[in-house]
């Protein structure tokens, strides 16, 4: 792989990084809104809002951790 294609990978996960620390923060910023909610209702309630999210994703958000793809 040549530097210009490894410099495009890199900037394209990057990317994706960002894209998912973002979708992470609002799903953060949407349980922060739910008071006494449960783990499992907070799942719940991800899936609802961000269905296209991965479950690892809707985990971290619960958990308070760095979503790792």
């Amino acid at each position: 792989m040549g530097a210009s294609m490894r410099a495009a990978a890199t900037d394209g996960s990057a990317a994706r990084d960002e894209l998912a620390d973002r979708q992470v923060a609002d799903m953060r910023a949407l349980l922060r809104l739910m008071t006494g909610s449960s783990a499992a209702e907070s799942l719940k309630v991800l899936r609802a809002a961000f269905p296209d999210a991965p479950l690892a994703a809707r985990t971290a958000a619960v958990a308070g951790g760095r979503f790792q793809p």
